[in-house]
């Protein structure tokens, strides 16, 4: 069994984007085939509210032939105590013998995952653009913030005139000579092309609706006032309906207020793979999280941690 921790998570997946989207791709179409199962993910609920630890299992077929569980914990508090607010662990088994094959025991893999998922959402709008003067908004600076601006430099540099970044905690520096810090949200909401929210909100806050023609990466799920959205003009993207649709999303609001319905989605397959014309709308891409990216992910990890034979073997 290879064991993974953080400092060699770091490693295997530094400089990983354009691998990465391309196996989400392939998932996005096993997806679509039926060649996947992931179970609706269970939240381990605690006194203090804020609290969750999430179970999240998958398996993926086709050529890829993994399954595995990520157990991923959330204590925003932590934060406090300059602890990390999210902490996992992934187990990866063989889909021949059920043995477990890999424990990676660290967030980057989430980390990853996640920045990738907006990644691959992001190419495919840019690619529909011809812009080379694109204003990228990011709106928390943590962890999941921080690794969209590296996303966005390392994949798509060449068409970002800038990045605008705010936190409600001060950010004392920038990564990038093309990012500038701004001292409220409203600063680069009113400016950005792709507005990414990533954030620990558990209210909305943002008292406006997602930009017309632009496009909205909700990464944090929870930060718009759905008062302030105009159904109408906004399309809604999803990862999958089921999961979005709980757990007091933006997406779950509007749906208990019969304002959003799953017929009224956009499925991330069609997005990619099909012609739908989104240009006179709000593209608002909602991604709960699906664990077949996750074990994809963790596959990934495990393939090149074998090759460099510095996994730690455990009997």
């Amino acid at each position: 069994m290879i064991y993974i921790n953080d400092n060699f998570a770091s490693e295997l997946l530094e400089n990983s984007y354009k691998d990465l989207i391309s196996l989400l791709e392939i998932t996005v179409k096993l997806k679509k085939e039926k060649k996947v199962h992931q179970p609706l993910k269970p939240y381990l609920k605690f006194p203090e509210k804020y609290n969750r630890i999430i179970a999240m299992p998958a398996y993926v077929g086709g050529d890829i032939d993994i399954c595995g569980i990520k157990w991923i914990a959330s204590f925003p508090k932590n934060l406090e105590k300059n602890i990390r607010r999210a902490n996992c662990v992934t187990v990866l088994n063989s889909v021949e013998t059920g043995e477990p094959i890999s424990i990676i025991n660290s967030p980057e893999l989430s980390i990853y995952r996640t920045a990738s998922v907006s990644g691959m959402i992001l190419k495919k709008y840019l690619s529909d653009s011809a812009s080379k003067n694109v204003v990228i908004g990011i709106i928390g600076y943590g962890p999941i913030g921080q690794k969209h601006e590296d996303m966005c430099y390392k994949l798509f540099g060449d068409k970002i005139k800038k990045i605008l970044l705010y936190d409600i905690k001060k950010i004392d520096k920038v990564s990038g000579e093309k990012s500038f810090i701004c001292n409220a949200w409203r600063e680069l909401y009113d400016e950005a092309d792709v507005l990414i929210t990533c954030t620990t909100a558990s209210e909305p806050y943002l008292d406006c609706s997602p930009k017309k023609g632009k496009l909205t990466l909700n990464v944090s799920l929870r930060d718009f006032d759905i008062r302030f959205i105009d159904s109408a003009e906004t399309v809604c993207l999803i990862d999958d309906w089921e999961e979005v649709n709980r757990e007091n999303t933006n997406i779950e609001n509007l749906s208990k207020e019969n304002r959003l319905s799953k017929s009224d989605c956009i499925d991330i397959y069609d997005y990619l793979y099909e012609k739908i014309d989104v240009k006179d709308k709000a593209l608002f891409f909602n991604p709960m999280g699906m664990a077949i990216f996750d074990v994809v992910v963790g596959k990934y990890m495990y393939d090149k941690a074998a090759i460099k034979t510095r996994g730690e073997n455990y009997e």
